[in-house]
């Protein structure tokens, strides 16, 4: 589905478990990114964070990612209709029901997206 598609070579989804949100932020990059998947450069949203109680933030991660011959690169989020596009913005427009306004920040009618009737 990927192959080729803004040069992704795979996508890997991970379940959100109690073993993965109790993981350092340093055991992720190590041990997840770097030895089992030989990740060479990770690139994240500016204010993304990972690891136990959210202690890896890009500034984090690039030291993390330097210690294992990883890069890391942060990029600035897009915005749309006035808000930054984030899960986090998205999650809480769906949280207050407003559908349309979760789907203008995704930048189409996505079929998660469910109107409610």
């Amino acid at each position: 589905m990927f192959s080729g598609l803004l040069g992704i070579d795979a996508v890997v989804v991970l379940p959100f478990t109690a073993d993965l949100a109790a993981q350092t932020a340093a055991d992720f990059v190590a041990s997840g990114l770097v030895d089992r998947l030989g990740a060479q450069l990770l690139v994240v949203g500016d204010h993304f964070r990972c690891g136990r109680g959210g202690e890896g933030d890009v500034s984090r991660l690039d030291e993390i990612g330097r210690e294992h011959g990883m890069q890391v690169e942060a990029l600035d989020l897009v915005e749309a209709a006035g808000a930054r596009c984030s899960s986090t913005e998205v999650r809480r427009r769906l949280a207050r029901g407003d559908l349309e306004g979760a789907r203008e920040l995704l930048g189409r009618d996505d079929d998660r997206v469910l109107a409610l009737r």
